[in-house]
């Protein structure tokens, strides 16, 4: 796995505990990759797509933050 999608993982596992690993794995597939192949690149639409994801789990504000963090490399 990519130092990028192993910082991910656990940045959502922290900030979404119990889904966090579950909702980047769908978000990547969705996407077309793998989450072990998540590039720089790919930050701005899974970030989209994380937060509106984590949105029932955070909250409005919780899930823009999580996004912003993300699009940011944040984590």
């Amino acid at each position: 796995m990519s130092e990028l999608g192993e910082r991910l993982y656990r940045y959502l596992e922290w900030a979404v505990p119990f889904n966090g690993r579950h909702i980047l794995t769908k978000q990547c597939h969705d996407m077309g990759i793998e989450p072990g192949d998540i590039r720089n690149e790919d930050l701005e639409e899974l970030a989209k797509r994380v937060g509106e994801a984590c949105e029932m789990f955070l909250g409005h504000e919780g899930a823009h933050k999580l996004e912003r963090n993300i699009r940011n490399a944040e984590f």
